[in-house]
């Protein structure tokens, strides 16, 4: 009699999955599946993990639509554009900011959302960290990567940008700005950069320097 439960319970586990793995590759919504933004960690653990992939889903399906508008624009743009100036991944114009070296407005990219992580995963990490006994250093390597894909994307958006356009849009807090307008978009802008966003050895910078241009439909999941 246990013999059969189990073997029961086996061929709807195998039933299950396939019917999982055949949404996530077909890019179709889970039955009764919220795709909120966040995971509930107070569901179990298994419920968890559905709406992880739910989310994931969405936004799959989301980065295949962008990718589909990026190959429509660079055909579009390719004939009076060099291949290595096709703006991609722009979610559209930054009212009232140029870039720093050209006359030609500012455009926020599209991004990556934070990592989801449910409950088993989040105990791994503080595990992991305690092994290590680096938390910091854990946390910070994730904040470096989710900086690295901002600037990929930004750069992807904004082929001419320079250092100081992308701190004017991510992080304007470390821009010190001169300029006395009304308002209206000035070039070049006037302004320079924070006291520690231009210290030498800067990580920021050194970060920038190494990102490629690359729209988050073409990066690695963070």
């Amino acid at each position: 009699m246990i013999d059969f439960v189990m073997a029961a319970i086996a061929v709807l586990w195998i039933d299950f999955v396939r019917e999982i793995r055949w949404c996530w590759e077909e890019s179709e919504r889970l039955p009764r599946m919220k795709t909120t933004s966040s995971i509930d960690l107070s569901s179990c653990v298994i419920h968890q993990k559905l709406q992880m992939l739910a989310i994931c889903i969405e936004r799959k399906k989301s980065l295949n639509r962008k990718k589909d508008t990026d190959d429509a624009h660079k055909e579009k743009t390719s004939n009076s554009m060099a291949p290595d100036k096709i703006r991609k991944g722009s979610a559209g114009v930054v009212p009232s900011m140029m870039l720093i070296n050209t006359f030609q407005e500012m455009h926020a990219p599209y991004t990556q959302d934070a990592p989801l992580m449910t409950e088993d995963m989040h105990e791994e990490r503080l595990h992991a960290a305690e092994a290590f006994g680096n938390a910091v250093g854990l946390s910070g390597q994730l904040e470096r990567d989710i900086l690295s894909s901002d600037m990929s994307a930004f750069k992807a958006a904004n082929p001419d940008a320079a250092f100081e356009d992308f701190i004017r849009w991510h992080s304007p807090g470390d821009w010190v700005s001169e300029d006395k307008s009304d308002g209206n978009p000035t070039w070049p802008p006037k302004g320079r950069l924070s006291q520690r966003m231009s210290e030498h050895g800067n990580m920021w910078r050194k970060i920038w320097n190494d990102a490629p241009a690359l729209p988050v439909s073409e990066q690695k999941s963070l």
